[in-house]
């Protein structure tokens, strides 16, 4: 057993194993270029926790301050893995498990001293970057933490080079050529390495923000959404997309009002045995609700949803899933055998003369007619008036969209607040204000109150068609509500109440309905493009068009989307032909790096010092004085000067100056200092070319 010596320890704990200054800052300023997109993900403090930890071990590099001690470090652990449990829940949530990263990123900074401790905080940095592609996998995030990864990749660089030559514009470079020479290898297996999923199962994100439509609605929800310009997902028809004013995305079906709140139903568990959805494949005898879908004309398209977190999709009325994955359920909503926790691309035909539930079984009957006769009194009473006023049930739907045209409703999004008890009443008789659920759960109740089958669905109408793709994009501010009711003979028909009051927001868009209160709430983004600011759709349509592009080429690069490609490329798959692309493209990356080592070969010194000193070298050589390859410059001056007679007082500045510029580090090699230094070297060569000429 060898033991450590005093020199020996302090190889290991003192200059040689300290931080470069250079890398230090640059650890740092990774830290808060990483840590920046979780902003949107976790709590504000810990984010606030981490810049604190930043700027302590700011003042511990400059001195003001020393590292933490054991037992404070144990108290910071403490306090900060419980701050995290209070703040973010004792869940599996991955917003939980983000936050602890962060804390412990953050953490880590106040104990690096060493360079053992930098590269555990580069490691923990270059986790916390795919941490975030969880999260967010767009091409901005991509562009965003790439450069990230080359500032981690740079810090790491400088921690291997000698502390006077630490410089942050050198190592950037030095690790964009790295990052750069990986790329023929990281293309090969991106293409052909097997698209699986997830090896380990965890909570989804706690994203519900993001996914705009929930299992429960109250009037206000959906006019929150038209502030934002997220989008939801984007579709690509086959052919003609249809007209706006025909795009009816059904995603929620809600039946059940209870306490001013709208909710979805389920099948009672009595009738157990009644289908609830549907799968291609399947027998479609037992799937009571789909309708006889032959020789009806139908639309196909693909949808690209964002990820929502839920099993929850789009389409329009009647839609048809072809992908496997994708069902209907018997309220004819799509759902997903998983949740959508990616861009999610599924195929869909689409059948808008399909008749939709011929029949309606008693316990729908039920669900579909139920109010609470105490609630909404004035709403009831109503109701039955207009009805038996009116010779048919179309009559009577007639006769409530005439009241609302006729009467002074208003279209806003910022209506006044209605109380839970008899929401209805006071709506539709005194505030006469709001938005579209507000009108679609008034005329489910006054159609439910005369006795006619009826429902609120929530969704998306309309969409923007890009005309640099041609792809149909839906956002968050379509966020739209409208009536089913059902009528012998047709099934489930829909009702627009907000055409009635709004024409306009059906026909032309949100903005189009709006008054100009309403509009100046609206996202700056929503303003520019449903407004038209000159030159900024154009621009907005082109971004969001190479965001379609990578969501289709990159994200949406599926296993189906690989064995075509494949196929086309290679013809018939085999082991070999895999590992024989495997082979080319790791070969292409090796000639990439030893093509940029050959290029750097024979380069000289950049030191301009360095440079200097190589032409006196040069110079001398020609009259016979040739420099030993052990010899400093300092020496080599030395043994020539005193070889050939000349004084030490016209040498001496030569090697200080020399000295100073090649070992101080705190010298900075000055245009001044350089022409200095050449004037005494060229006076030098002069003195010996007199001495070798005498």
């Amino acid at each position: 057993m060898v033991t450590p010596t005093k020199q020996s320890e302090m190889w290991e704990h003192g200059t040689v194993s300290q931080i470069p200054r250079n890398s230090l800052i640059m650890i740092m300023a990774a830290f808060a270029i990483v840590v920046l997109p979780h902003f949107y993900n976790i709590s504000v403090w810990i984010i606030a926790a981490g810049v604190a930890c930043v700027i302590w071990r700011w003042l511990i590099f400059i001195g003001k301050t020393d590292f933490p001690s054991f037992w404070m470090k144990v108290a910071l652990v403490s306090v900060s893995a419980g701050a995290v449990v209070i703040s973010e829940g004792i869940t599996k949530n991955l917003e939980t498990w983000a936050a602890l990263l962060v804390m412990a990123f953050a953490l880590k900074l106040l104990e690096m001293k060493t360079q053992r401790d930098a590269y555990v905080v580069v490691f923990l940095a270059y986790f916390t970057i795919s941490v975030e592609f969880i999260f967010n996998n767009s091409m901005g995030i991509v562009a965003y933490e790439l450069l990230a990864i080359t500032l981690v990749t740079a810090a790491m660089v400088g921690m291997n080079q000698f502390h006077t030559r630490v410089k942050p514009v050198e190592s950037i470079k030095i690790a964009s050529r790295i990052l750069a020479q990986a790329i023929p290898l990281m293309l090969v297996i991106f293409i052909i390495f097997p698209r699986i999923g997830p090896i380990w199962a965890i909570a989804t994100p706690n994203q519900k923000a993001r996914t705009g439509l929930s299992s429960e609605m109250t009037p206000g929800d959906i006019a929150s959404l038209a502030r934002s310009d997220e989008i939801v997902f984007r579709a690509i028809f086959e052919d003609e997309p249809p007209a706006s004013n025909e795009m009816y995305w059904r995603g929620r079906v809600y039946t059940n009002f209870e306490n001013g709140t709208w909710s979805e139903a389920k099948i009672p568990k009595k009738h157990n045995t009644i289908p609830r959805v549907y799968f291609i494949g399947q027998n479609k005898r037992y799937a009571w609700f789909i309708p006889d879908l032959s020789n009806l004309e139908k639309h196909s398209y693909t949808v690209l949803q964002e990820p929502s977190y839920d099993n929850w999709l789009f389409g329009l009325d009647m839609a048809y899933a072809q992908t496997t994955s994708v069902g209907m359920m018997w309220d004819y909503r799509l759902i997903s055998r998983v949740p959508v926790q990616t861009i999610f691309q599924y195929k869909i035909d689409t059948y808008p003369d399909a008749i939709l539930n011929t029949w309606l079984p008693e316990f729908l009957r039920l669900q579909t007619t139920y109010i609470d006769t105490e609630d909404n009194p004035r709403s009831v009473t109503f109701a039955k008036e207009i009805y038996a006023k009116s010779n048919s049930t179309e009559e009577f739907v007639n006769n409530i969209l005439d009241h609302i045209r006729n009467q002074p409703y208003h279209y806003t999004l910022e209506p006044p607040t209605l109380t839970r008890n008899n929401s209805i009443d006071q709506f539709w008789f005194d505030t006469r204000q709001g938005f579209c659920t507000h009108y679609a759960g008034a005329f489910v109740y006054l159609m439910r109150a005369a006795g006619i089958p009826a429902r609120m669905v929530g969704g998306y109408q309309g969409g923007e068609v890009n005309p640099l793709t041609g792809h149909t994009v839906i956002r968050q501010y379509m966020a739209h509500a409208w009536v089913e009711i059902w009528l012998p003979n047709k099934g489930w028909t829909r009702v627009d109440p907000t055409a009635a009051v709004a024409p306009s927001r059906i026909e032309n868009g949100l903005s189009a309905a709006l008054p100009e209160d309403d509009l100046s709430s609206l996202s700056a983004f929503t303003n520019a493009r449903i407004n038209g600011v000159l030159g900024v759709g154009k621009i907005m349509y082109l971004m969001e068009s190479l965001e379609h592009r990578w969501n289709l080429f990159v994200i949406g690069y599926n296993s189906n989307m690989q064995s075509d490609f494949l196929e086309r490329v290679l013809g018939k798959i085999t082991i070999l032909k895999i590992s024989l692309v495997l082979f080319c493209g790791a070969l292409l990356s090796a000639a990439f790096v030893a093509l940029t080592l050959l290029l750097q070969r024979g380069k000289k010194s950049s030191h301009p010092v360095i440079k200097v000193f190589q032409t006196f070298t040069s110079r001398a050589q020609r009259h016979g004085y040739r420099r030993n390859p052990q010899e400093t410059p300092a020496q080599f001056i030395e043994k020539l000067s005193k070889e050939r007679g000349i004084d030490k007082k016209d040498y001496q500045p030569v090697i200080d100056i020399l000295n100073s510029l090649l070992y101080n580090p705190s010298e900075p090699s000055t245009k001044a200092k350089l022409q200095n230094l050449k004037v005494l070297l060229q006076a030098l060569q002069n003195k010996l070319a007199l001495q070798t000429a005498v």
